[in-house]
């Protein structure tokens, strides 16, 4: 925003009813620029200054915009972070040289952490070893969880009871018992993207009874795992096969949903989902209606799954991605499994705010440029699929080539109940094998609260909050110190 441009050329008619400071906050990443230095007569410096003046911009709230120019920078996501680190580090020397008061900066503390920047009132502490992660502690993080796929997440308990009561006729398989139904269902040899175990288990979500049921078993595990945001991902279109409507199906995840969230300390939303392969662009019109339609009955986005997007078949969606983003509805995009130019097909065309799947960034400078330079969020989740698609080129499990080229991955558990574990066995696990220490985990589920759909300041609530429960429980399990390197100290 070039505010003393502005007011030159009559965009605004005064300075005073400049928005910039509205924008900021709302929560716009808003950087001030000069625009035209020398016809305007101005610097980047004297417009900070002004702005303060006029708008009554805190030193934290300036500090913030400084690093937000960093941020929209067009270069790599590592120097950008390099540049970032550096500027704040001088930014505060400069102000602690000057005596200014940097306590509204301490008070934004955990705007910072993700850099690897601790600011306190506390004296230097040498660096120390990271203990080795443990599943216990894994198990006290407070979790969000951005994709639970409603087939893939119903307990297999549950699963087994509708399967007994459902009528012969109607069984795709037999199962003498229930730990044949189990293996199954967990066999990823077998059956590598559990096509056989989605299929079953659609054929047992047909009805409202076991609907209901599966919503509520799905939302009591979750809080067992110690989740306190939850997003279920849908395809209502799956579960009509004995009359229902679309309709019917989010009312009956509504319903529940609304009544288990007033007596749990968990928030819920769903997620409306298509498979571009099987469901027609009519059908995708019509389900993105229905995010509009049940916005204020706990429906939060729009996702497409399995299948990606080319340039092919992205212009038969492409209406249907038109109206979601005039409605402002949030959108996520499978993309980047074998077509790496699916990628900013969707980012670009389809206007995704996150990316699921993404197999091919970590092979693409280009790509990872791209995904980095949006702060666009990747759903990834160990898995045999994510492993075929790199060829298995990675020495290390792909997460962590995400995690190190800067990519902001979140987690989800996606078909957790095929996967035989928890979602706290989850993370372990996938940390384990992509040599994630404590401290990246928690990175990461920053960054998956970050990629949850909901208004900007909900998300920084949740970060703020997810912070500063996990420096307390970091420090109770006997971190000496939470962040690792400090690059300044007060």
């Amino acid at each position: 925003m070039c505010v003393t441009s502005n007011c030159q050329t009559k965009a605004v008619q005064k300075i005073e009813e400049h928005p910039i400071k509205k924008l900021f906050d709302m929560g716009v990443i808003t950087v001030p620029c000069t625009d035209n230095p020398t016809v305007s007569g101005c610097t980047l410096s004297g417009e900070y200054f002004m702005i303060q003046e006029k708008f009554g911009f805190n030193v934290e709230e300036l500090v913030r915009m400084m690093d937000y120019g960093f941020r929209s920078a067009f270069i790599d996501e590592t120097l950008k972070r390099r540049l970032r680190i550096e500027a704040i580090t001088k930014t505060l020397k400069v102000l602690k040289e000057n005596n200014i008061d940097i306590a509204p900066i301490i008070a934004k503390a955990a705007y910072y952490i993700p850099l690897g920047i601790s600011i306190s009132s506390n004296k230097f502490t040498p660096p120390c070893d990271i203990p080795e992660i443990s599943l216990d502690l894994v198990k006290q993080i407070k979790k969000a969880d951005t994709d639970t796929r409603f087939i893939g997440a119903v307990p297999l308990e549950l699963l087994f009871k509708f399967y007994n009561q459902q009528p012969e006729k109607d069984r795709l398989q037999k199962f003498e018992n229930f730990e044949q139904f189990q293996t199954f269902c967990t066999d990823i040899k077998a059956d590598p993207n559990h096509i056989k175990a989605k299929a079953v288990a659609c054929s047992l979500l047909q009805t409202e009874e076991n609907i209901r049921a599966g919503v509520k078993a799905i939302l009591a595990e979750a809080v067992q795992d110690n989740v306190e945001y939850l997003e279920i991902t849908v395809a209502p279109m799956r579960h009509t096969k004995k009359g229902l409507k679309p309709e019917q199906v989010l009312d009956f995840f509504n319903d529940e949903i609304t009544k288990f969230t007033s007596v749990n300390k968990i928030e819920c939303h769903i997620i409306v989902a298509i498979n571009a392969s099987k469901d027609s662009p009519i059908d995708a019109q019509r389900m993105a209606e229905l995010c509009v339609e049940y916005k204020d009955k706990n429906v939060a986005g729009f996702a497409t799954n399995t299948t990606e997007l080319n340039e092919t078949t992205m212009p038969f969606f492409q209406p249907t991605f038109d109206y979601l983003r005039e409605h402002f509805i949030s959108v996520s995009i499978f993309a980047g499994e074998h077509d790496p130019k699916s990628i900013p097909i969707a980012i670009v065309r389809g206007n995704a705010r996150r990316i699921s799947g993404a197999f091919q960034v970590a092979e693409s400078c280009a790509l990872l440029n791209e995904i980095t330079s949006h702060n666009i969020n990747v759903l990834a989740v160990s898995s045999p699929r994510m492993s075929a698609a790199v060829d298995n080129c990675f020495a290390v499990n792909p997460v962590r080539s995400f995690f190190d080229f800067g990519v902001k991955v979140a987690y989800c558990s996606i078909h957790k109940s095929f996967s035989g574990k928890s979602r706290s066995e989850q993370l372990f696990e996938s940390c384990k094998r992509s040599g994630l220490n404590t401290l990246d985990l928690i990175t990461m589920m920053s960054y998956t609260y970050g990629a949850i759909f909901q208004h900007y300041a909900e998300i920084k609530k949740y970060q703020n909050n997810f912070w500063e429960t996990s420096i307390k429980i970091l420090k109770d399990n006997g971190y000496g110190r939470t962040f690792n390197p400090v690059y300044y100290s007060n």
